[in-house]
């Protein structure tokens, strides 16, 4: 029976009229409950959008390639200046750069996309180098010493720096398809570099500073080059090892448009590097490529083709003979004679303190109480050697641990030629030639930052992944294959 059944015409009117408003009054809840949802989620996607976005591959790729172009680059912001660190050869400030904003990026990433929950079956460890968390612990004691602390954390931030981005690329790089996508990357940095210093060189292009690159057209007032790098020794340093690499890449089994890359990356990057007039950087380079003639003697088509690469930088170099034979010869001022103190006084601090050093990044000042004992000139700067640099400031630990990464990284590299893998193999000797010829330019240079550091601890992570990927997996295990640095 109706509800309004017996009600007066009037009354009925009452009933309908009361009834059309509820429903008017439920239609309005019920748009505006909707309009709220439909609000507070665009809000929550608006909040959540970039960590989404994080974890899409192309969006990973992006930042990956931004901190692989910025390394040539070196577009940052330096807060907390000291300048007068900085002219005695400390690290002036705390960099902030595109490319630890973008490490950060993919760390966040990582996080995002790694499973919370991952069955033991299929769990794999994180591949951390024994030698690299040392070296980082050592750096980071050194500030329980150092006389200036605000000093020492510029350089522990660096630090701390090249160890994640070694981390990343050992633990996140599982495939032929990304080693191919950072070498790619790195051989257009080079050539960005190659094509900026020629035109240095040839004095078309003078002082940048557009969007964060900084360009120089002379060094301290001479002719010397070095790009947006900012010193010449470390260009030279960033070019050799790229050139090694790129050696590396011309003999392994790629795609003709990576050869054309690579080979132009080379070519070109020759006569910047004369330019440069690093006698350290030359010498690197030259290690590098002797490096890459003696693995490859082992394999005759390897060694015809280092020694067609050879040829052709030879070649280019010829008509700057004059220039290099100047630069050998030539009176240097006393730049290399008066070295030799720096390395007395570095000495005496490693008798001094040889536990946790002086603090990393503190040289300039302990220099200070040991000048008066009879070291006195016109040069006094920090020590032209990273190796006694290192030991100097973190201690004994953190040279072994810095010497021990280097050696550890070398030998990875020599396994993963030996696997002769046609991709791999070659370019492993080409990072493995690289960092044989910067370990001997750090026995006259200080290195303190520079994209020569970030190549080191890269090329440590590549190695790392194409030996992992080339070495056959052990018998009655499947998934991905572990290769620890250690």
């Amino acid at each position: 029976m109706s509800s309004n059944a017996g009600l007066s015409p009037q009354g009925q009117a009452d009933y309908e009229r009361t009834t059309a408003g509820g429903r008017l009054v439920s239609r309005v809840v019920d748009g505006v409950s909707q309009i709220y949802r439909a609000a507070v989620s665009a809000m929550v996607l608006a909040l959540f959008a970039p960590l989404v976005a994080l974890t899409s591959r192309k969006v990973e790729r992006g930042l990956l390639a931004v901190v692989l172009l910025n390394l040539p680059l070196q577009i940052a912001k330096h807060f907390f200046i000291r300048e007068d660190a900085e002219d005695m050869g400390s690290i002036g400030g705390l960099e902030v750069s595109l490319s630890n904003l973008a490490l950060g990026g993919l760390y966040l990433a990582w996080f995002l996309r790694t499973p919370r929950i991952v069955p033991p079956q299929r769990r794999n460890r994180i591949q951390i180098s024994v030698p690299a968390v040392l070296f980082l612990l050592f750096n980071v004691l050194s500030l329980f010493v150092a006389p200036d602390a605000t000093l020492c954390a510029f350089e522990v931030w660096i630090v701390l720096e090249l160890f994640l981005l070694f981390v990343f690329v050992a633990n996140t790089v599982t495939s032929r398809d990304d080693v191919l996508f950072i070498v790619r990357l790195l051989l257009v940095g080079l050539v960005f570099e190659d094509v900026l210093m020629l035109g240095q060189a040839a004095g078309l292009i003078g002082d940048i500073n557009v969007w964060g690159i900084r360009a120089k057209a002379a060094f301290l007032e001479s002719s010397r080059i070095s790009g947006t790098i900012g010193a010449p020794n470390s260009a030279a340093s960033y070019l050799g090892m790229l050139m090694a690499m790129a050696v590396g890449v011309l003999l392994a089994k790629v795609g003709r448009m990576d050869k054309y890359l690579a080979a132009a990356a080379l070519a070109m990057g020759t006569i910047p590097l004369i330019f440069t007039l690093s006698r350290g950087g030359w010498l690197g380079f030259l290690v590098s490529l002797a490096t890459i003639a003696v693995f490859g003697s082992s394999v005759r088509h390897v060694s015809w083709k280092a020694l067609a690469a050879a040829a052709v930088i030879v070649l280019l170099s010829l008509p700057f003979a004059g220039a290099i034979r100047d630069r050998l010869s030539a009176d240097d001022n006393g730049a290399a004679r008066a070295r030799m103190p720096l390395n007395e006084i570095a000495g005496q601090m490693i008798e001094d303190h040889p536990i946790l050093g002086v603090g990393a990044n503190n040289f300039p000042l302990a220099m200070e109480p040991y000048i008066t004992h009879g070291f006195i000139g016109e040069f006094l700067y920090t020590v032209h050697n990273k190796y006694l640099l290192v030991w100097a400031e973190a201690g004994t630990g953190a040279a072994i641990a810095f010497v021990w990464f280097l050696l550890a990284t070398i030998r990875q590299g020599t396994r993963c030629w030996k696997l002769r893998d046609p991709l791999f193999a070659p370019i492993a000797l080409g990072c493995l030639a690289a960092m044989a010829g910067h370990m001997t330019q750090m026995f006259v240079d200080t290195f303190r930052g520079g994209p020569q550091n970030h190549l080191l601890w890269l090329f440590g992570g590549i190695i790392a992944v194409m030996t992992r990927i080339s070495a056959p997996p052990p018998r009655g295990l499947s998934g991905i294959r572990e290769s620890r640095i250690a």
